[in-house]
């Protein structure tokens, strides 16, 4: 457990004092957690009909993230469409 906690801090950058290159790690890891995040929310986004340009608005300070999340907290418009149902 505690090999497996060292390695996951030192990969995202520093749940350890000592860790000199954190820098180094930081960003691949921020990457690799930004791009599923950023897939998701445009997937939400489509599910409620709204473009995934709408994403742009997280670049706004603390309005942004607050209108993202009320956005991705709609219902879906039609959830259960003609192109979605099962074949007969």
């Amino acid at each position: 457990m505690t090999q497996m906690r060292r390695g996951f801090c030192g990969f995202f950058g520093g749940c350890r004092k000592d860790a000199k290159n954190a820098k180094i790690y930081t960003a691949p890891g921020n990457i690799a957690m930004l791009l599923p995040f950023l897939a998701a929310g445009a997937r939400r986004l489509h599910d409620i009909g709204k473009s995934a340009w709408w994403l742009l608005f997280l670049l706004v300070p603390v309005g942004g993230i607050i209108t993202s999340g009320i956005l991705w907290a709609l219902p879906a418009m039609d959830p259960l469409s003609d192109d979605t149902l099962p074949a007969r």
